[in-house]
């Protein structure tokens, strides 16, 4: 047994809208509405042409919609969006919202979770993991792609040139991200003053602005990550990227390894940068900074055993082997 599962927030980041159209040379050119994106995602909206909010009007053409198979927090922070924003006016028929990590499971009427050929998002395309879904948009997934949208975190996008991030041709991504303008006018990307603006401004439904402040809020894994839906100013598709450890490890170098990287993570000058160049907002410079000092102190500490929760925690970890 490894212990209790530790989850914990790593870094601010959003759900860039990706963008395969003949129109879309650059990123924000085209910009979609909530209106928009409801239409898209629950299958109303079809083809490029039935898109009007846009000041520039997309290429024609049918709208394949790329979506990931695997659970991810990307699909979460899209759903959470969509759920605050949808409703029965800009949403097809038979299809709600909700947040959730798998996408395919909105749609129970397709027969075991399949999108693709099913009754509703005919022309959607599922791919495992954010590589494939990027490798697929760019064209190098064996099919050849001229019409589509999908999600991803920026970094595999080309709105963050400096992104460590490449595809399986080994150069960086190249695909283009369109700009969202929620339910107001102005279009916005997802870069990291966009995303921190976001991440500061949550809209009704937030959820664990505050860390634990008890043993029994601590032991829960949900509690140590903030839920950002909706927000009222800045990108509007954004959250924390997520750590899960297992609390006990067999062997006391890894038990210290797992710490120091995370020790690093949260205050070295060093990572702060190579996350701020990949497009991501640094834990420190959002507002779940006021998440380090517990983390520091109850799950990083391996001193106090007050909650039980650090890691390798002695007493949580006794009698179990560990990983």
């Amino acid at each position: 047994m490894a212990g209790n599962l530790i989850q914990l927030p790593s870094v601010g980041t959003a759900s860039a809208i990706a963008i395969v159209n003949g129109a879309a040379t650059k990123n924000g050119r085209i910009a979609l509405s909530d209106n928009d994106l409801c239409g898209i995602f629950s299958g109303l909206i079809t083809n490029f042409s039935q898109i009007t909010d846009s000041k520039v009007a997309p290429a024609p053409g049918t709208i394949t919609l790329v979506y990931r198979t695997d659970t991810a927090s990307n699909t979460l922070f899209l759903t959470g969006h969509l759920a605050a924003a949808c409703n029965s006016g800009n949403t097809a028929s038979g299809v709600t919202f909700s947040a959730t990590t798998s996408f395919a499971s909105l749609f129970p009427n397709n027969g075991a979770g399949v999108i693709s050929g099913g009754p509703l998002l005919a022309t959607a395309h599922g791919v495992k993991g954010q590589a494939a879904l990027a490798n697929y948009l760019a064209g190098l997934g064996g099919t050849s792609v001229t019409s589509a949208i999908g999600y991803l975190a920026p970094d595999w996008t080309s709105v963050v040139p400096t992104s460590l991030q490449t595809l399986s041709n080994g150069k960086p991504s190249p695909v283009i991200v369109a700009a969202l303008t929620g339910s107001g006018t102005v279009g916005r990307l997802p870069t990291v003053p966009q995303i921190t603006m976001g991440l500061t401004h949550p809209g009704k439904g937030a959820t664990n602005a505050v860390p634990p402040n008890s043993a029994a809020t601590g032991a829960n894994p949900a509690l140590w990550v903030p839920l950002v839906p909706a927000p009222t100013k800045g990108y509007p598709i954004v959250g924390y990227g997520t750590f899960e450890f297992a609390q006990c490890y067999s062997a006391p170098a890894v038990t210290a390894g797992v710490m120091a990287f995370l020790t690093a993570h949260y205050t070295d000058p060093t990572y702060r940068a190579i996350q701020e160049s990949n497009g991501l907002v640094p834990l420190s410079d959002s507002p779940a900074a006021r998440f380090i000092p517990a983390i520091t102190a109850h799950i990083l500490s391996n001193g106090t055993g007050d909650w039980q929760t650090d890691i390798g925690d002695a007493t949580a970890c006794a009698g179990k082997s560990g990983r």
